[in-house]
């Protein structure tokens, strides 16, 4: 019984420490770095794509 009680205090210790990241605001910085990450990465896909489609046309072009 006293193993149980013990667990269930770790888990809400658990619980209290993941909630801490939102109250001192880390998570917005989390949030933030992601979106520019993830930002950057579709803007570099975005214009790979139109190099990619800039040479297919040039390649059709030439046959």
């Amino acid at each position: 019984m006293s193993l149980l009680h013990v667990d269930f205090q770790y888990i809400i210790l658990l619980n209290a420490r993941n909630f801490s990241m939102y109250d001192s605001g880390k998570i917005y910085v989390v949030i933030a770095v992601l979106a520019v990450v993830l930002l950057g990465f579709f803007i570099y896909l975005f214009n790979m794509d139109r190099k990619i489609k800039s040479l297919e046309q040039k390649i059709k072009s030439n046959e």
